[in-house]
């Protein structure tokens, strides 16, 4: 998806508070979750979008997990700008 079309789902005031972003700035879970500008519709478009990236972005298998890098490839794009601690285990 292209920037400006993304921006064109946005409020005035969303789009102005994203003019100057990437579009991985924009989707960053932190960023939709905190900013202040940002409507709720708005905050409501930008997660659905974020978790679709996320969802299609996701490894479709590991065949077995060998360091800790092959866990924070695996949970980092999923769990990448929460501001609040999760438990997740791994099997």
């Amino acid at each position: 998806m292209k920037q400006n079309n993304l921006w064109k789902l946005l409020s005035k005031s969303g789009q102005e508070v994203t003019k100057h972003l990437s579009i991985h700035e924009i989707l960053d879970l932190h960023f939709i979750n905190s900013h202040k500008k940002l409507t709720p519709n708005d905050k409501k478009k930008l997660l659905t979008i974020a978790e679709d990236f996320i969802e299609y972005n996701r490894p479709d298998e590991i065949d077995r997990i060998k360091s800790p890098t092959d866990v924070s490839d695996l949970m980092m794009p999923e769990l990448r700008g929460k501001s609040q601690e999760e438990l997740h285990m791994l099997c």
